[in-house]
């Protein structure tokens, strides 16, 4: 599976304090999965102290991640 990250992705990860590696694990092993009104797939897991839910789509075998929120 790929996964690429949009821009705004990147920033929120920058700002929000989330990982590359964890971002990608988030989409692999989820602790919850659910799409949204925008038809986007959220994946959500806890991390150490933390909850990082991914809003991405997918477009021919890859994940585009378009935000990332750190709870």
């Amino acid at each position: 599976m790929k996964v690429l990250f949009t821009l705004h992705a990147r920033e929120r990860m920058m700002q929000r304090g989330a990982a590359e590696q964890e971002v990608i694990e988030t989409i692999r092993k989820p602790d919850t999965t659910f799409s949204d009104k925008e038809g986007r797939t959220r994946f959500r897991r806890a991390w150490a102290g933390k909850v990082v839910e991914v809003r991405a789509v997918l477009e021919v075998e890859t994940w585009v991640v378009v935000t990332v929120i750190v709870q």
